[in-house]
This record gives C-alpha cells, sequence and structure tokens, in this order.
C-alpha cells in the first residue's frame, strides 16, 4: 500500500488574483500625488497668468495628469 501523498499548499491562480475595481482603485490612489506634482510644476506660471492663459495652463494640466496617470495605472490592464 502506498502511503498518501502530502497535499499542496492550495496557490491561487491568476483569476484569483484580479482585483475588482482595480483601476478606479488604482487610480484613486494615485490621482491626489499625480494632481500634487503636476500643479506643483504649473504653479508659477498660472500665477504669472492672465484669464486666458490660466484657461489654456488648466487644460494643459488636466492633460498631463490624465497622461501621468495612464502611464502609471494603464486603463486596459489587469488589475
Amino acid at each position: 500500500m502506498r502511503s498518501p501523498r502530502p497535499s499542496r499548499p492550495r496557490v491561487a491562480s491568476d483569476v484569483d488574483r484580479f482585483v475588482v475595481n482595480g483601476y478606479e482603485s488604482a487610480e484613486s490612489s494615485l490621482l491626489p500625488e499625480i494632481r500634487r506634482q503636476v500643479e506643483a510644476e504649473f504653479a508659477e506660471r498660472l500665477s504669472a497668468a492672465g484669464l486666458f492663459r490660466r484657461w489654456i495652463l488648466r487644460r494643459q494640466i488636466r492633460a498631463e495628469i490624465s497622461r501621468r496617470l495612464d502611464q502609471q495605472a494603464p486603463p486596459d490592464g489587469l488589475y
């Protein structure tokens, strides 16, 4: 009679490691720091700008925040 095989510890498969709302979670954790960095980079130009130029800079700030967020937490990534 053979001795029983020792049981292996259960290893989580890749499917078990997916996180519900992973992108939203990553986005919400990264966004405040990214926003702070970008706004600090634009702060001097923003304070010296007129009304129209501030509007343009705010659009550039939003685009830069979005670009950096997409780099660090790709929306099509698996989480």
